[in-house]
């Protein structure tokens, strides 16, 4: 036989790329099956930054289609009748805070609650409310009603109003859900109460919930208002795990309802969700 070295040449050539091929065949099946189970991208801005909102949402606050955190806010209200003169302005922020809860949670769950005095026309809790609902249009018209009068001496019952705002079965909180009360006042608690309102504030705390106060500075007298924070308000938001502020201390208060409702991101951002959401800062 005639030997041909070229012959020889392609067999070896032939021989050698058998496994190569066999390597670039396994590299290419393990690229598909890597693409397969690539987490997504994370979604970015136009200046190519995260664009991470409320927990479970990768779209921002108040995002077309934002569903937002679980929140329930409950919002109670002293109408007695040393609120006359904060009580518009009063009922301007209450409804403002829930238009900015509802802003970056529409799904959000919201209640409200009004006291007055013993032996007013509240009944004998002194207390009226309306349980958590996602109505917030009925929510809104139970505080547009509520009208300042009675309380006849400074002192009033908080503890009963607590008591309702931070019962489960009454108000019909979820567990499962961030929990927040914004108490809106001016007076002490009874001396009778005083105690039982600090251990509603701190047993809600304990169980996850948080309580901000807003005092409206008020004294039961004419004269201007108070500059300083009452004490035992200022006792339930500390027990409550929330922070307390002078009505007129509106940004501090925004931060905090925020902060409260949504997490420590969007403290910076607090300004800006309020104009969004709440229009002027009332």
């Amino acid at each position: 036989m005639k030997f041909d070295p070229h012959e020889d040449d392609t067999s070896v050539i032939q021989l050698q790329l058998v496994p190569m091929i066999g390597i670039v065949l396994t590299l290419l099946a393990i690229l598909v099956m890597a693409a397969k189970v690539r987490p997504p991208a994370t979604p970015r801005d136009a200046g190519g930054a995260p664009t991470t909102g409320p927990v479970g949402n990768a779209k921002g606050p108040g995002s077309t289609g934002d569903a937002g955190p679980d929140v329930d806010l409950v919002l109670v209200l002293d109408a007695t009748d040393s609120m006359a003169p904060y009580m518009e302005q009063a009922k301007a922020r209450l409804r403002a805070g829930l238009g900015v809860v509802a802003g970056l949670a529409p799904n959000a769950r919201v209640g409200a609650l009004a006291y007055k005095d013993y032996g007013d026309d509240y009944g004998p809790t002194a207390c009226r409310f309306t349980p958590l609902t996602q109505d917030h249009q009925a929510v809104r018209k139970f505080i547009d009603e509520i009208a300042a009068g009675g309380g006849g001496d400074i002192p009033e019952p908080i503890h009963e109003a607590l008591a309702i705002a931070t019962s489960a079965g009454q108000m019909g909180w979820d567990q499962r859900r961030k929990r927040v009360i914004i108490l809106v006042g001016d007076s002490p608690c009874h001396s009778s109460g005083r105690a039982a309102a600090y251990d509603l504030a701190a047993a809600f705390a304990k169980d996850g919930g948080v309580i901000n106060v807003i005092d409206t500075g008020g004294t039961g007298e004419p004269g201007p208002a108070r500059t300083s924070l009452q004490p035992d308000l200022e006792r339930i938001a500390r027990d409550g795990g929330g922070a307390a502020f002078l009505l007129n201390d509106a940004p501090a208060f925004w931060r905090r309802l925020i902060v409260s409702a949504f997490g420590e991101r969007y403290e910076r951002d607090s300004s800006a969700i309020v104009e969004k959401f709440a229009g002027k800062e009332p």
